[in-house]
């Protein structure tokens, strides 16, 4: 910083806390003209959410210039979720303890699944005053019309299941012997726990009576039928991971592999005719060498 300083007096030092870097200084202080962006926030993992916003508080005693930089929006690999509420909060918070920037990883294309959040997440990084309720309920009004009152259903039934994930995630942190919430394999360990059959089709069902508020409108209808691609991406995705983390048994790798190639077909068909509304390359890449343990190849 030293250095940037004598030679280019007119410029900033980019650094990211992140990773095992992510840990804040007890004492020192950085140069004022060192730009730190912080690598933080889960929304999948309360217990992991607060140490974060612990960090982050820490960090803005210790730098003049921060940058919030999570990986917030990768959380799930795709599951449905509604982290909105959230969002607004730490949006808020990191914008009155010394944000001037942002830039979250990352847009995977799941319109269906994740659709609200990335419109609450640009509004409040336009203006991070905005009542994230009213920015909910612009947007179901403005794109599901009459449907409006079950969609909004939908989206709290979707939180309370988020949250309810989240929640997990923390109490198994706090378990001596819980699988590890942090890593890949944990978290979608606690999917598989969450999103059950039963969750996934109580969903379902409040989007069949928004379809009943929606009458004739096409493009009301047209719009439901985009989101209920995120709940058919749900059960694919789960069904794999709940054969994936069942006990052992004779059958166990034919039943995996059946899942996987059941999953295969809603991803391909969610490729070529839903594009925009679920993205498919996380699932496959990230859980590729869960599905090598056996001999699964797409």
């Amino acid at each position: 910083a030293d250095i940037v300083a004598q030679k280019h007096p007119d410029r900033l030092l980019g650094a990211y806390a992140y990773s095992v870097y992510s840990s804040p200084p007890l004492y020192a202080k950085l140069a004022p003209n060192v730009f730190l962006s912080y690598v933080g926030l889960s929304y999948f993992n309360d217990a992991a959410r607060r140490h974060d916003r612990q960090s982050w508080d820490a960090w803005a005693q210790a730098a003049g210039q921060l940058q919030l930089r999570p990986n917030a929006l990768l959380g799930g690999y795709g599951i449905p979720a509604n982290f909105a509420r959230k969002l607004g909060e730490d949006i808020r918070h990191t914008y009155q303890t010394g944000m001037i920037g942002s830039d979250f990883d990352a847009l995977t294309h799941d319109w269906a699944s994740r659709g609200l959040n990335y419109y609450v997440l640009a509004k409040l990084l336009w203006d991070p005053s905005q009542d994230v309720d009213a920015l909910i309920k612009d947007y179901c009004d403005r794109g599901f019309g009459a449907a409006s009152p079950a969609v909004q259903q939908y989206f709290a039934a979707l939180e309370e299941l988020t949250n309810d994930n989240a929640r997990s995630a923390a109490a198994a942190a706090r378990a001596e012997d819980a699988i590890d919430p942090n890593s890949a394999r944990g978290s979608l360990y606690l999917i598989s726990k969450s999103y059950t059959p039963q969750r996934i089709e109580a969903l379902q069902a409040i989007l069949d009576e928004a379809k009943k508020q929606a009458g004739d409108d096409a493009a009301v209808r047209a719009r439901l039928e985009f989101l209920e691609q995120g709940l058919r991406y749900a059960r694919a995705e789960t069904a794999w991971l709940r054969a994936y983390f069942a006990p052992a048994s004779p059958d166990k790798a034919q039943r995996v592999r059946d899942a996987l190639d059941a999953r295969l077909k809603v991803l391909t068909d969610l490729y070529d005719n839903h594009f925009y509304a679920q993205g498919v390359f996380m699932p496959l890449y990230r859980e590729a060498s869960m599905a090598k343990e056996f001999d699964w190849k797409p």
